[in-house]
């Protein structure tokens, strides 16, 4: 994975806040957040946070008085989660990396990272940075999604876009869907010393009111619209052409499968 693809800047969080948010993101948020805090967590870590969407979850969660830290390595994104959330007690927004984190040893009763993982350069070394900073019996739970086959729609986005973008460019879409191997990941995380860890699949379906808002969501609120630009690619013939495609595949009823596995492991 490129630095490139990892960066989400400029007009790109608003995009995927609004289009992208409401399909992918906000049904997942609430099952990872469900998980990940409790009145007992006083002290929560939130990797790649993006625009606050399971920030906001999380909080909502957590007992009167407790702290969370909502990380990510852009900038324009936590810029627009402030924008999101506001002001709040008991809430930091910073930047940071996942695999250097500049917090002390044994800090955080849990870690949550929602869709995330996939776009670390060093997984086993962001991994081992998450089980330095938890406290004994601290729980990292995070998700990342699975195979196109399983999100048809990361498939269809390819299809439509790649031509666009040109042979000689990566396709994005293939990045968030790179790390679905269930035994790849227990391996990296048993690597950086988690040896207690529970594995589940959750599979959901969307229903999409607005294709085309969702197709705009797929080019402008991620690096796919630089990709775009960087080949002198028509970003609107990009976004009518994915919204034929999921029209095409989804129908007028948009149902969209969708599905994400979820880990959890204990310090």
């Amino acid at each position: 994975m490129t630095t490139a693809m990892a960066r989400f800047e400029g007009d790109i969080p608003a995009h995927y806040d609004q289009y992208l948010g409401p399909v992918l993101f906000e049904h997942y948020a609430t099952d990872l957040a469900k998980r990940a805090a409790s009145p007992a967590v006083n002290d929560l870590l939130e990797l790649a946070a993006g625009t606050g969407i399971v920030t906001d979850e999380l909080q909502s969660r957590l007992a009167p008085g407790a702290r969370i830290w909502a990380t990510d390595l852009n900038g324009d994104m936590l810029r627009h989660a402030e924008k999101r959330l506001g002001q709040r007690d008991g809430l930091t927004l910073q930047t940071a990396d996942a695999g250097a984190l500049d917090f002390p040893d044994q800090q955080f009763d849990a870690i949550a990272c929602q869709f995330g993982v996939m776009f670390f350069p060093d997984k086993v070394g962001a991994f081992k940075e998450a089980l330095r900073v938890l406290k004994p019996g601290g729980r990292y739970v995070f998700n990342v999604w699975s195979s196109w086959e399983t999100n048809p729609f990361a498939a269809i986005a390819n299809r439509a876009i790649a031509p666009l973008i040109g042979p000689d460019e990566p396709s994005f879409y293939a990045v968030p869907f790179s790390y679905c191997d269930e035994n790849r990941v227990l391996s990296d995380l048993a690597a950086a010393g988690f040896d207690d860890v529970s594995v589940e699949t959750v599979s959901h379906e969307h229903r999409a009111t607005d294709l085309g808002d969702f197709a705009r969501g797929l080019v402008l609120g991620n690096p796919v619209v630089d990709q775009l630009h960087r080949n002198q690619g028509d970003v609107d013939a990009a976004i009518d052409a994915l919204q034929f495609a999921f029209e095409d595949t989804f129908g007028s009823a948009g149902q969209i499968p969708l599905e994400a596995i979820v880990f959890e492991a204990r310090r």
